[in-house]
Parts: C-alpha cells; structure tokens; sequence
C-alpha cells in the first residue's frame, strides 16, 4: 500500500474527513493485513466525521507505533472498522480497540473528548502483544465511556510497564479496570482522577483469595470530586502504597478516605469497607497532602498522632468554612516541616483565628506560628476581606499569592507588612475588588522597607487605585520585575516617599513574546503616565 516508510500521520482541523486510510473499493485482495512497519506517531484532532482510522476488512499491524492521541473526533467509536454483521453480537457495544490491531509497542496513549467512546476494549478480543507496554494513558471527557478495561478480559489485559495514568471528565464511567488488571500496575507511579462517576476503582472478578493491591511505586494520587466513589473494591482486600508521597482527596464523600490501625479506631467507626489510606502507614513519608474539611472533620481534627506529620512540606486546604477553618489550627502547629500552605475554594472569612479588632484567640501566638512557612498562596476564597491580619508573623515567608477572591479588598494590614521581612515574589491576580494592597490605617508617618522583595506582579485587578494610599514611606532595595496588566484604575504607586533603586521599568504585559515596557523617571511617575496614556487612549476610540 506505499505504506513502507511512513512514521507518522498527523490529521488536523479537516471537517469533512471520515478516515485516514480506506479500502481498495471494487478490489479483492488476498492480503490479510494492513502492514505499517515503521509507524511510531499517530494523532487525529478536530475531527468531527471521523468514523475509523482504517475502514477496510483486513487486520491493521503497526509494530513500531509508540503514541497515539486522538482529541475531539465525536464520532469515532472503532480505531478499525468491524462489520457487526459478521457475528451475532450486535447487542454488544463495539471497542475503540478489536482483535483487529496490532501495536505490541505502544506506549502513550491520550483520548480526549470522544463523545461517542463507550469501550476502549472488551472481553477478550484483542492481539495477544497489543497494549500491554503502555506507560501513559490519559483520558479526559469521554461522557459515555463506562469502564477503561471491561471485567469479563480474563487477565488478558495487563499494564506491567504503566507508569502514569490520568482520567478525568467521564460522567458514566462506574469502575476502573478489573482485580487482574489492578494487581499488574506495579510500575504505577502517577495517577490522577477526578471528576467521573465511579461507584468503585476496580471491579469485581473471580478470584481465588482476598487480593492485596500492591503499588511499590505509586508516588503521587489526586481523586478530585468522584461524588459516587464509595469504595476501592467491594470485595475483601489490603492496599499498599509504600512510596506515596504526594497525596490529594477533595469532595470525594461516600468513600472513607482516612482511618487508623488502631483497633478501637475501626470497632468506633463501624465501616465494612477498610479506609483508602491508613494514617499511620502513610502519613509519615508524605511531603504533600490536599486535604477537604470534610475527612478533615472526619479523621484529622481529633488525630493525636502528631509524630507521623513530620515530612509534610506542603498542604493543600480546600471547602473549609469559619467553623472548620478554626479547627485546623491545632493541626497546623504539629507540622514542623511546612513550607508551602495553600487554601483553595474556601468560603471562610478568615483565614487565621483572630477575633475582632484583630486579639488573637487565647492561647495562640502569632509569632511562632508557621515559622518555617516560604509561600503562601489563596485560590478562589471569595469571602475574604483581608488577606493577611495584623499579629501575623510569617518571618521566613518568601512567595505570597492570591488569585480570584472577588470579596478581597485589602491584601495586608501595615503589621502583616512590616513582618515579611524576607518576602521575595508577590502576586495578586483577578480579584476585582482590591482597591489597594496595603491597608491605610490613617494618617501616621510610617515606613515600611520590603528587604528581599523581588517580583510585585498585579494582574486583572479592576478596582486597584493604588498600592497604599496611606502617607507611609516604602523600601524596595531589591526590586527589579514589577508587572501591571489590566488594572484600569491603578493611577498612583504610593503617596509617601518610594525607593526602588534597582527597578528601571514597569512591564505592562506578560508573554513569551509580547511584552511592552515602560518607565518615566521612577515607579510613581510610571505608574502615573501609564494611566494617563490608558486614559487617552481609551477617549479616542
């Protein structure tokens, strides 16, 4: 077929096209494949007649394939076309994958939104080589997708050499893969789900014994809003995951994330099914753990094994209101280790403890509290006013972040300021109603010097008028990359004295290629001018 030195196809953006390679219509061939020997790439996108890769009858061999990806192509449900007339199963949903391909090399695959996938492989109808080298496989919006390898394959379908494996998006998806397929994921070292409606990550199959689902290489899990998950497997079983490192659990309700080995603990919580994560066999080698107040009310609040917290570097806090967020604080102080402490989708008030008029609860100090904390960021807590309060002391913070808080109106009291004595990167990104960063809390003469700050970044910020609008002196004896983009408002830096002595311009736009630069004298007279040319700019259009 001319075939012979292809190695590879890329089909992009063709509206009309049906497939990639046809039959020889009106041609009766003795050939029994379709043979493409040095084949290494396929990827078909934005393809919305696709039906097939290949139509023809005969068998589709590709031996050096190493990659398929296939993205928006909503009306391919076969890779190869088989005629459903031959056999007597037409109540059977057809696969992406029959026995008729062959890609005993294959090892990335990547299928996106394919509205018209519901099996990627079924029962035992494949190439004895086909699949079983795959190290990646991701697959994202498949809305009718309803399992990634069917129970009824009968071990024939094993993923050895599996490294990484991310699905996302697949509403009708129910479970996983089978118990032979799970206790083949030895190399398994990344896997990410979310947002699918898994009732159970592996399914039932005949078995002689209770299965142990072992995974020596499984370094890094985020399960991300399965709202129907309500168990790893439904039937007797032991997990082990010696290597996790990186471990993420959000709005995930039905499943019991946490629990202890203690035997007291399980008798008091009544489950039949065994916790995903056992605390005292993971929680000592994590350095990253994403927790939601939900299994954090569960498991964490009345934990007292403070000993086992101790490599945790990063934590991630999502869905905590006032009530929860003020519990977690007991938990904060057994980390020793933090550096990075991240609050995402909350819709608590405050993030600290502080009362009124900003008296910190009893028994609380400030200035010990997260010493070894280096960033801090905020993500989508829209009911915060303030980011920081005074009686705040993060002496070692280095990176302050905070985007799309829409109630944030100041970033930081005049204390919270003059404590981030080694602050190095701060960033304020689309929150539309931040008037200023610095708090004016009246008309004292005051001075506060950003020692090691670095990068000021102020992005989409539609109310920003000024940094401070307070009469307060300010030292930036570092700064050297100040970024403003969309911050219509934004007219005047600061009212009091201003020394950047190392920053000789403002960048107005951030990309790889196309920045714009701009710079009149000093920060203020910048910031000044950039207003009056977007003024005058916008009055002649």
């Amino acid at each position: 077929m001319g075939l012979d030195q292809l190695q590879q196809i890329e089909v992009k953006n063709c509206a009309l096209i049906e497939e990639i390679i046809t039959k020889d219509k009106g041609k009766k061939t003795a050939i029994d494949k379709v043979f493409i020997p040095h084949l290494e790439s396929v990827v078909l996108e934005l393809l919305p007649n696709l039906a097939n890769f290949y139509s023809g009858t005969n068998n589709l061999e590709c031996p050096s394939l190493k990659s398929i990806a296939i993205a928006n192509c909503s009306q391919m449900g076969m890779f190869v076309f088989a005629d459903l007339k031959e056999n007597d199963h037409s109540e059977h949903t057809p696969p992406l994958f029959s026995e008729k391909v062959a890609f005993p090399s294959l090892e990335e695959m990547v299928l996106l939104h394919m509205d018209n996938l519901q099996l990627i492989w079924q029962s035992q109808k494949l190439h004895v080589e086909s699949f079983h080298k795959l190290k990646v496989l991701r697959i994202e919006s498949c809305e009718k997708l309803l399992t990634i390898v069917p129970s009824n394959t009968q071990g024939n379908l094993t993923f050895r050499y599996l490294e990484r494996f991310t699905v996302n998006d697949c509403g009708s998806l129910k479970s996983l893969f089978p118990v032979s397929t799970a206790v083949s994921l030895l190399q398994l070292e990344h896997l990410w789900i979310s947002f699918c409606g898994l009732e159970k990550i592996v399914s039932e199959e005949e078995v002689d014994r209770a299965p142990t689902f072992l995974f020596p290489k499984l370094a890094y899990i985020r399960l991300v809003n399965l709202q129907e998950l309500k168990c790893f497997y439904p039937q007797l079983h032991t997990i082990e995951w010696p290597m996790l490192r990186n471990l993420g659990v959000y709005k995930c309700k039905k499943i019991k994330v946490y629990g202890s080995e203690f035997p007291s603990s399980r008798a008091r919580d009544g489950e039949r099914q065994p916790a995903l994560f056992l605390l005292e066999k993971v929680m000592p080698n994590l350095e990253w753990l994403g927790l939601d107040a939900h299994d954090f009310a569960l498991t964490f609040l009345h934990c007292n094994l403070s000993e086992i917290f101790g490599k945790i570097k990063m934590l991630f806090l999502g869905n905590f209101d006032d009530e929860s967020v003020a519990s977690v604080f007991d938990f904060l102080q057994k980390l020793n280790c933090l550096e990075k402490l991240s609050f995402i989708d909350n819709s608590c008030k405050k993030l600290f403890p502080y009362e009124q008029g900003h008296i910190w609860k009893q028994g609380f100090r400030g200035d010990t509290f997260l010493q070894n904390l280096q960033t801090l960021q905020v993500h989508r807590c829209h009911c915060l006013t303030i980011l920081m309060p005074s009686g705040m002391s993060f002496k070692n913070l280095k990176t302050l972040e905070a985007t799309i808080c829409d109630g944030l109106d100041k970033v930081l009291t005049f204390e919270a300021a003059k404590a981030l004595i080694n602050l190095t990167t701060l960033t304020i990104r689309d929150c539309k109603l931040v008037t200023e960063i610095i708090a004016n809390e009246g008309d004292r003469e005051e001075e506060i010097v950003f020692g090691h700050l670095n990068v000021l970044e102020l992005y989409c910020l539609s109310n920003l008028t000024f940094f401070c609008s307070a009469n307060y002196s300010f030292k930036f004896p570092c700064l050297e990359q100040v970024i403003v983009y969309q911050c219509p408002r934004f007219n005047i830096f600061s009212r009091g004295v201003l020394s950047t002595p190392l920053l000789k311009k403002v960048q107005l736009i951030k990309g790889d290629n196309d920045q714009e630069h701009f710079w009149k004298k000093d920060l203020n007279s910048t910031i000044q001018q950039i207003f009056r040319n977007m003024v005058l700019f916008n009055s002649k259009r």
